[in-house]
């Protein structure tokens, strides 16, 4: 299964971004392909690295963006840096915090 995973260096505009990503994980983005299969929901697992002035902290935990309570802690954070992973686990693959990603 693929991941989906969003990278953003510069100036970010950090809730839109984590909108986004939030969408793509329960696959509500735009129509492709694939959108009309609730088997591309990506729940099974999320993370994200941020960082300031080359300061770098990692989250991650083995349930939904959507459904984590610190996913909203985000929203406020002053980024230069930001990589989100939400993980799709492929069949047969156990839902744990050591599979979720980044690192």
């Amino acid at each position: 299964m693929a991941c989906r995973m969003l990278v953003g260096m510069g100036k970010l505009p950090v809730p839109r971004l984590l909108d986004g990503f939030k969408l793509m994980a329960q696959n509500k983005n735009e129509r492709h392909e694939h959108c009309d299969r609730p088997h591309h929901v990506h729940g099974d697992g999320w993370g994200i690295v941020t960082g300031r002035s080359g300061k770098l902290k990692c989250y991650k935990n083995a349930i939904p963006c959507w459904r984590d309570p610190r996913f909203a802690d985000f929203y406020g954070a002053d980024l230069d840096f930001i990589m989100l992973h939400a993980r799709k686990a492929s069949p047969g693959i156990a839902v744990k915090h050591e599979f979720t990603h980044p690192f």
